[in-house]
């Protein structure tokens, strides 16, 4: 069950960073944009996720702290 969870979360991360360089492709200039695709993929990389095979209860919140550095980063970025 533990191989089947990592398969299906690995294959989900793939997908995330492949849409994000869609989405930033297609943005083109417009830095707010990236930035928000930048954000949604961070989080989507980077969050727990629950694929039914390991029990939810499992889930912890170390990866919310790094989707809040990049916020906080594409934040400041945008700003300046």
């Amino acid at each position: 069950m533990a191989r089947r969870h990592i398969a299906i979360i690995n294959k989900h991360k793939q997908i995330a960073l492949t849409t994000f360089e869609t989405f930033s492709n297609a943005a083109g200039s417009d830095l707010q944009t990236k930035s928000a695709v930048l954000l949604e993929a961070t989080h989507t990389i980077f969050s727990t996720q629950s694929t039914g095979y390991i029990n939810p209860d499992s889930d912890n919140d170390s990866s919310n702290r790094i989707v809040e550095i990049f916020k906080s980063f594409t934040s400041s970025q945008v700003e300046s």
